[in-house]
Formats: C-alpha cells, structure tokens, sequence
C-alpha cells in the first residue's frame, strides 16, 4: 500500500510542489510567530487584542470585496492552454488583473469610510482610528490573486515561496526595530503594511513576467470581449468569491466578536493561540495550494477515479500528520507559549489546544473542496460554507457567553465538524454523477 503511494507520479510532483511551498511558508511562518512575538511584548495583551481586531476587520473587508481570481485562473487557464487558445487565456489574465485591482479600490475606500464614520460616532481613541485607517492600505495593494493563479498553474512554487520568506523576513526586521525603539500600536501596524505590499509587488511582477514568458506577447494588450461575456466564467469567478469570502471572513469574525463580548486583553490572548494552532494552517495550505493544480488536469482529462484517489490519499497524509503536530503542542505547548510571548501568555494554552484539534479535523478534508472545484461545483462549496457558518456563529455567541474564551475555539471545532461532513457528503455525490457523464 504505502509503495503504491509513494509511486504515484501525481503525488510525487504534487508533494514536491507542496513540500516547495512548505519550507517557504515554514520560514515565513516561523519568522512571522517571532514577529507576532515581538509585537505581544512590547503592546501587552490589551493592545495586543486591539490590534487583532484592526487587522480581523481589514481582513474582512478585503475578503468580502476582493476577488479570488486565483482559481479561475487555474480552471480556465488549463483549459485554454490545453486547446492552444493563447488568446482567450490572455484575455482572461486581463479581466482577472482588472477585478483584483477595482475590487482592491473599492475595498479600501470601503474599510476607511466604515471605520472614520463608526469611530467617530463611538468616541473611540485617535490612536485605534488611524492605525485601522493606515491598515486599510494593505486591502489597496493586495493585487496578488491574479499573479498566484499563475505562478501556481505554471508550477513556480519557488517563487511563491521565496516571496513569503523575503516579506516575513522584511517585516520580522522592522518588528525588532519596533519593538527596540517603540511599543506604538500604530507602528506595528505600519510595519505589517510595508511587509504586505512588498509581498504584492514582487508576485505581481513575478506573476506576469511568467504569463509574458508563455504567451509572447503582453496580455494587457489582450481583448476582453470574449472572456468578459463568457456566462460560465462569471459563474465560477462569482461564485468562487463568494465562497472565499465566507470561508475567509469566517476565519477573522470570530476575533471581532471575541473582542466585542470580552474585550481587548482576552482577544490578545486568543490572537497568540491562534497564531499557534496557525501551524497546522502552515503544513497543509502548501498541500492545497499544490494538488489543486494537479485536480484541475485530472477533471479537464475526465479522469475522475485518479482525481477521487489522489484526493484520498492527499488527505490521509495531510491528516497523519496534523495530529501528530497536535500531539506535540499538547505536550510542549505551555513551554513554548512562555518562551516565545511571555509567561502571561501561558493561559492560552488550553485555547490554542482546541483550536488546533479543530484545525485537524479540516486536515482531513481539506481536499475535498479542491476536487469540487476542479469539477466544476463550486456552487456547492458556497452552499457548505454558508451551512457551517450559519452553524458556527450562535455556537460562537453561545459558547463565549456560557464558558468563556475557550467557547472561542470550541466554536471552530463545532464549524469544521459540520463543515467536513457537508464537504464529505457533496463529494462523493458528484465525483459519483461526474463518472456516469
């Protein structure tokens, strides 16, 4: 059995890709927890929760607004490369740059109008009023989805992965200065918008040079006439977003709502447990972001029965190997805490646990999302997002008014329960149907 798997061709370059991106979202990660680290000692658990919030609400807003062009990228683009249409795949690299950069704009004036308006009338402090207004920026030059979706369709994870080190690494410097020199909210902030926009900058240059590279030719030349009225285009783009923003924002509201409920120093102490349990997010996004790709050859090629085992077999591995990492935490996870953030931080301990065992719950069905799309039924996927947080959200509420910050995190197992078993349900159903077609 495990020399059938470890031969699977597919599974080979799928891992290489994937284990690419993980040495990079490795260092990135590490960098970043010493960078989150810095910025809980020098702001303190209450500031520390301010600035959890501020970022929940950026984040928010960027996923509400802007687009996730990623995968139309993937789905189409492997389509119209597969039948030589250079053309259609120009035009569509063109109208997903015009929906990141538009829907950037409108996201941004978004976040700065609510926050101004909303600030004001609570009376809330200058400080928390201008960091979130500056944060806001970061929605602005967050046009990277387009150049993603290529750089991944085109196998350049090396790329991807040195552009997370190089940022992570550009904004753990600027944090050590910070945290020498100032403990300002509005610093910190500052610092991770520079890190973020230099990320962009380097994957959009990155992103299109690759499209130039395959095309001949500059695709802002293209027309976008025929990408534009494609109905099953606009279908999947909106649909897609609308899933991403569900699945995104509900990953930020429950930070929102923390705060809001218990109040800043408790949101501090969760921001440091889930940054932690966030290593789980670090092993098996890379895994996701590489077998899709690999899912949308196998769907255009028809061959289902691969797509449904390299799926499988994706998920028995990624999921091994979460509980494994849960395990440690379990054991260790205290020692860390107190070495990393400060022995204040200790008491988010028991949060960080639960949220990770949350997070391998998804482990094993990370995968299924992927294969969904890949066949085209995204629709679906929307559908089981909007289930799982109509589900999380009065669990969310119920839970931290009855048992406190660890009805936080027990919320998010609740969430990936229903989530992975409607996931699981609609999977099978129509990897079933797509065989018979």
């Amino acid at each position: 059995m495990l020399k059938t798997v470890f031969n699977d061709t597919i599974l080979k370059r799928m891992f290489k890709n994937a284990s690419v991106l993980f040495s990079g979202q490795s260092v990135a990660g590490l960098m970043g927890l010493i960078s989150l680290s810095l910025a809980a000692r020098a702001l303190g658990t209450e500031k520390l929760g301010v600035f959890a919030i501020i970022q929940s609400y950026i984040l928010i807003i960027d996923r509400l607004m802007n687009f996730q062009c990623w995968q139309a990228i993937i789905k189409f683009g492997a389509d119209f490369l597969k039948q030589d249409k250079k053309e259609d795949f120009k035009s569509l690299v063109k109208f997903c740059t015009i929906l990141d950069a538009a829907t950037a704009a409108i996201g941004t004036f978004t976040a700065i109008a609510i926050i101004y308006i909303l600030g004001r009338w609570k009376g809330w402090e200058q400080e928390t009023i201008y960091a979130t207004i500056a944060f806001s920026f970061w929605i602005l030059f967050n046009l990277r989805s387009t150049a993603i979706g290529l750089l991944r369709l085109f196998n350049k994870f090396k790329l991807i992965s040195a552009t997370m080190v190089t940022a992570a690494f550009l904004k753990l410097i600027l944090a050590v200065f910070a945290y020498i020199f100032s403990g300002n909210l509005l610093v910190f902030v500052i610092i991770w918008v520079i890190a973020g926009i230099a990320e962009s900058a380097f994957l959009l240059f990155a992103g299109w040079r690759q499209a130039y590279r395959e095309t001949g030719d500059n695709f802002l030349k293209a027309k976008l006439s025929t990408v534009a009225k494609d109905k099953n285009i606009w279908k999947f783009v909106l649909s897609t977003n609308l899933n991403q923003s569900v699945r995104l924002a509900s990953r930020e509201f429950d930070v929102l709502i923390t705060g809001a409920i218990l109040g800043a120093a408790a949101t501090g102490l969760y921001k440091i447990a889930r940054q932690f349990a966030w290593v789980l997010v670090h092993l098996i996004e890379p895994i996701s972001q590489a077998v899709y790709p690999e899912l949308a050859q196998l769907a255009a090629e028809k061959k289902f029965a691969d797509l449904k085992r390299l799926a499988a077999r994706t998920a028995v591995i990624a999921g091994s190997a979460s509980v494994l990492i849960w395990l440690f935490f379990t054991l260790f996870g205290k020692w860390i805490l107190s070495v990393a953030a400060g022995k204040e931080y200790i008491q988010a301990w028991g949060v960080m646990i639960i949220f990770m065992f949350a997070l391998v719950i998804w482990g094993f069905s990370f995968c299924l999302p992927a294969g969904l799309l890949a066949i085209g039924r995204a629709g679906k996927i929307l559908l089981v997002q909007i289930i799982a947080f109509a589900v999380f959200l009065p669990a969310l509420y119920l839970l931290l008014t009855t048992i406190g910050l660890v009805g936080a995190a027990a919320a998010q197992v609740i969430y990936f329960v229903v989530y992975s078993l409607f996931m699981l349900l609609f999977f099978v159903k129509y990897i079933s149907k797509a065989k018979l077609c």
